[in-house]
């Protein structure tokens, strides 16, 4: 029995350009956080991850988050170091059931806010 490959998820970026000049840095994530695509979440984010400073990721429309989308938020809030936040913001019920299950609001560094 041949098996196919998962397929792999698929998320978009985008950078909030009126809060680029108004406030912490901004982003909005579609479609889905996962092994596939988790990486490049860091490595799109951290220039931006400054130390004490804070990022915004709006959520909402995340449709799914695994395991390693949760660990690559951590690596981004790690980045952000004392004093930082990375702020989520509006989570898809999805997306804040898995936050609510690992106990995310109590991370340190870590702000959860709805609309």
């Amino acid at each position: 029995m041949e098996h196919e490959p998962p397929v792999q998820g698929t998320l978009k970026i985008d950078r909030d350009p009126a809060a680029a000049s108004t406030g912490p840095p901004t982003f909005s994530l579609s479609g889905e956080l996962d092994l596939s695509n988790a990486g490049h979440l860091v490595e799109a984010i951290q220039p931006f991850a400054i130390s004490g400073g804070e990022v915004i990721l709006r959520l909402g429309r995340l449709d799914f988050m695994d395991s390693s989308g949760m660990r690559a938020l951590l690596q981004i809030a790690q980045a952000l170091g004392p004093g930082g936040r990375l702020v989520i913001h509006s989570p898809s019920p999805a997306v804040a059931k898995v936050l609510e299950i690992v106990g995310a609001n109590q991370f340190p560094g870590f702000a959860i806010v709805d609309a």
